[in-house]
Order: structure tokens, then sequence, then C-alpha cells
């Protein structure tokens, strides 16, 4: 089960589309309270997140999932079009796992996605 976190409608239905297309399920919630709420009581095998979020943003997101105990080893992956010059090495920095820059490419996407699933 792959988590996605994805405030933009289109991009949550794109996002779904994609795993699906690579074989594997998804849950999808468009807040980061909703996913951290979710997270509580849920290991999903790989997260997927947006960074810019209403509420918390993607980083605030990423601090509070950290301190859940049994997500210690769960992947997490900044999705986003936040794509300046320094920013994956800032949001690497930061603790997530990989960065996945928007618009998404399928063939790149994929290959991440079940690079993470893998290890």
């Amino acid at each position: 089960m792959i988590l996605l976190i994805e405030d933009n409608e289109a991009n949550l239905k794109l996002l779904k589309t994609m795993v699906r297309m690579i074989g594997c399920e998804s849950v999808g919630f468009t807040t980061g309270e909703e996913a951290c709420d979710w997270c509580a009581t849920n290991k999903p095998g790989l997260i997927l997140c947006d960074i810019m979020l209403p509420g918390m943003n993607g980083s605030e997101v990423l601090q509070q999932l950290r301190t859940i105990e049994h997500l210690q080893d769960v992947p997490i992956v900044a999705v986003t079009a936040v794509a300046m010059e320094g920013d994956k090495e800032r949001l690497l920095e930061e603790g997530f796992d990989e960065y996945i820059a928007k618009p998404l490419n399928f063939s790149s996407f994929q290959s991440t996605v079940k690079s993470l699933l893998r290890s």
C-alpha cells in the first residue's frame, strides 16, 4: 500500500492512476493531518508527500510521520513542483528519502517507486 498525500484533486487522481499502473494499491489524503491520523494505525510500504499542502506543509508532515515508531523504516518521498536549484538537496537534508519533481514523468516515477518498494 502506498500512501499519497496531495491536496490537488487532479494530481491525486493522477498519482493513484500511476500507482495502479505499476501494480500497487494506494490510499490518498488531501491534508497532512488526515494522513498522519491514518498512519497512527496503518503502515504503508511507501509514502509520497506533496510539499505545498494546506495546514501542515510537507516538511511538517515528514517530521510528524518520523515520530511514529512503526513508520521508521518506511521511505517518505517528496513529490513536488518546488524545483528550484537547491530544493532537492534541501528536502533530502530535511529527511525525505527521495525527491520526485512535478510535472511527473511516468518512467522515472515508476523506477523510483519500484526501487523504494524493493528496499
